[in-house]
């Protein structure tokens, strides 16, 4: 099986779960001094979602840097048990850790850092 990836951006794990556009959202029109509730249904549509990055990289700066550069466009995501979704949009990327790891063996590029980011993400087609 292929390591989860983010825009063609491989990690070791990849933690959180893809909201998929698949409920009808609705959309709250009650009147002021009207009694009840009024709802209208708006389409299908995905929620904003934070799924967490880790891997090994070899320089912290150039990684977060390439990942940041995808922010506002549309990739391919593969998460941990290798279900890939098309056109999930990035719209936010934040370094939580980078942490110094000696001798490191194996890994995705055997890089000594091991780097932490929380990715904000959105689905834009519905299933």
């Amino acid at each position: 099986m292929a390591n989860p990836s983010i825009g063609g951006h491989s990690f070791i794990f990849l933690r959180g779960a893809i909201d998929l556009a698949t409920g009808t959202r609705t959309q709250d029109i009650t009147r002021a001094n009207v009694d009840g509730v009024a709802l209208r249904q708006i389409g299908k549509r995905s929620d904003d979602f934070d799924v967490i990055s880790e891997g090994d990289v070899d320089v912290v700066s150039t990684a977060v840097n390439a990942y940041k550069a995808l922010e506002g466009t549309l990739v391919t995501v593969v998460d941990d048990a290798g279900v890939s979704e098309t056109n999930v949009a990035v719209r936010r990327v934040v370094k939580l850790s980078a942490e110094y790891r000696a001798n490191v063996v194996g890994g995705i590029t055997a890089g000594n850092w091991w780097l932490r980011c929380q990715w904000t993400l959105r689905c834009t087609e519905t299933t």
